[in-house]
């Protein structure tokens, strides 16, 4: 991690997304005091178009914390603005005009 957050700065406008898994049973499953251990994960990737080189990256639940986290790391670390690609999850809207100043 200390490698590539030395070296993964300053990189030109890199796209985003994110994929979805699930860690010891699917969400449906999961039982109250299990939450924040089980259940849905998600992997937020920030990815230099053309090398594929990951950018920035995080992992957990996919809620408002995670997705602003996500951003301003990817933030931090692109000149211009990053394209993010998304199914129209709503926090990233926020998380997109908070850490990039989008629309």
């Amino acid at each position: 991690m200390e490698l590539h957050d030395r070296i993964m700065v300053g990189v030109r406008v890199p796209s985003a997304s994110s994929l979805w898994s699930f860690v010891g049973k699917k969400q449906k499953n999961v039982q109250r005091h299990e939450i924040n251990a089980k259940g849905d994960q998600y992997v937020f990737i920030g990815m230099a178009g053309t090398p594929k080189a990951i950018i920035s990256w995080g992992v957990g639940k996919r809620n408002a914390e995670s997705t602003m986290d996500f951003m301003h790391d990817l933030r931090s670390r692109v000149i211009g603005q990053p394209e993010v690609s998304t199914d129209g999850f709503h926090p990233y809207r926020m998380a997109i005009r908070d850490a990039a100043g989008g629309p």
